[in-house]
C-alpha cells in the first residue's frame, strides 16, 4: 500500500475499527485538500477486505489489497468530479445508488467512495440521504470532503461517522519531501506554500510552470505599489493570462499572493522568521514591508479574499485581476 504520511490518530482509530469489525455504514473524511484522505479511505477498504490475521491488515501484498490500491476491486466503487465539471449531480448519484444495490461480488464488504463530496449538489445530497439512512447489507460508504469547499447538508453529516484530518506539520512534510529526493531549499519552500498539504507540495514540485507563474506573480507584487495606472493594467493582463493556463490556476495565484502579503505583514510587526512562508523571496517581502503600511497590507489581504469569492462566482478573470491591481496599495 502507498505510504500514508501523518494522521496517526485517525489510523489508530480505524485500526481498532477494522480489528473489532465494529464498522459503521458511513464515514465522512473531512479536512484540507491533499493531506491524504483518499489514501486513508483506500487503506480502510483494504484492511476490511484483507484476509491477513487481525493486527496485520492491510498486508499490502494480497490480491484484495493490490486491487483496492489500483482501484480495480469489483466491490469498490469510486465517484468523483467529472473532468471540466464543478459539481457532482443527481444523475451520478442515482447511478451509484443503483450499482450498490447488488450483492457483493466476492462475498465480503462493498465500498462506495465519493470523492470531492463537498461538490455534491443539494439535489444529489437529497438523493443520497435514503441510502445513508437505510444502507444495503454489507455496504460501507466513505465521503471525502475538502474543508475549502461548500459545507455538506446537516442531514448528510449527521448520518456519518466523522473523521477530521489536519494539515501535516511543517517539519514532517519537509522531511518527507527531502526523503523523496527533492532538493533543498525548494522542498522547504514547497512545504511552506502547501500549508500542510502533501498533495499540493508534490504538485508544485512536479510542475516547473507553477514555479514560473509564482515567480511572475511575486515580481509583480514587488513593484506594483509604486506602479502607474498603465503598469497596473499590464500586470492584470499578465495575471489573467497566467490564470487561464490551468484549471484553478487563478485561485492558486491569489492564495500565493495572500501568502506573500501575510509574510510582509508579519515582518512588519516583528514576527518570528519561522512563520514566514516565502523564505526564498526576502527582497520582495522587504520591499512590500517598507512601501506599504500595515493597514494597506491588511486591505490587500482582504482584496485577495474578495477576488477568491469572485472566482467562486465565475466572474470574468480580467475584471478580477484589474480590480485587484487597480486598488492595490491605495491609502486606507
Amino acid at each position: 500500500m502507498k505510504e500514508i504520511v501523518g494522521h496517526q490518530r485517525v489510523l489508530e482509530r480505524l485500526r481498532q475499527i477494522a480489528n473489532s469489525a465494529s464498522v459503521a455504514p458511513s464515514y465522512l473524511f473531512h479536512g484540507p485538500r491533499g493531506v491524504g484522505k483518499a489514501l486513508v479511505a483506500h487503506w480502510l477498504a483494504a484492511a476490511l477486505l484483507c484476509p491477513a490475521p487481525l493486527g496485520s491488515r492491510p498486508c499490502g501484498e494480497c490480491s484484495n489489497c493490490q486491487r483496492v490500491e489500483r482501484d480495480i476491486h469489483p466491490d469498490l466503487r469510486w465517484t468523483s468530479l467529472a473532468p471540466g465539471r464543478d459539481s457532482i449531480g443527481i444523475e451520478e448519484i442515482r447511478a451509484g445508488i443503483e450499482a450498490v444495490q447488488t450483492c457483493s461480488y466476492e462475498g465480503g464488504y462493498r465500498f462506495w467512495i465519493i470523492d470531492e463530496a463537498q461538490s455534491l449538489t443539494e439535489e444529489a445530497q437529497s438523493a443520497l440521504l435514503k441510502t445513508l439512512e437505510e444502507p444495503p447489507s454489507s455496504l460501507i460508504m466513505m465521503l471525502i470532503a475538502h474543508s475549502e469547499g461548500r459545507e455538506l447538508l446537516p442531514t448528510i453529516t449527521s448520518r456519518c461517522r466523522i473523521l477530521e484530518f489536519k494539515p501535516l506539520p511543517l517539519e514532517l512534510l519537509s522531511q518527507h519531501l527531502l526523503q523523496l529526493g527533492y532538493p533543498n531549499p525548494k522542498a522547504q519552500v514547497a512545504a511552506r506554500i502547501a500549508n500542510g498539504s502533501l498533495g499540493q507540495a508534490l504538485e508544485l514540485l512536479a510542475n516547473p510552470q507553477a514555479w514560473d507563474r509564482r515567480a511572475a506573480l511575486l515580481e509583480i507584487l514587488g513593484r506594483i505599489a509604486k506602479a502607474s495606472l498603465w503598469e497596473r493594467l499590464e500586470a492584470a493582463t499578465t495575471l489573467e493570462k497566467l490564470s487561464l493556463e490551468a484549471r484553478e490556476e487563478g485561485p492558486k495565484l491569489l492564495r500565493l499572493a495572500a501568502g506573500c502579503l501575510r509574510d510582509a505583514l508579519l515582518l512588519q510587526v516583528g514576527a518570528k522568521k519561522e512563520l514566514i512562508i516565502n523564505v526564498d523571496c526576502q527582497e520582495i517581502l522587504q520591499r512590500l514591508k517598507s512601501e506599504l503600511s500595515a493597514n494597506q497590507l491588511e486591505a490587500a489581504l482582504q482584496a485577495t479574499q474578495r477576488a477568491l469569492y469572485l472566482y467562486r462566482r465565475n466572474v470574468n478573470p480580467k475584471f478580477i485581476w484589474s480590480s485587484f491591481f487597480l486598488n492595490f496599495g491605495l491609502r486606507v
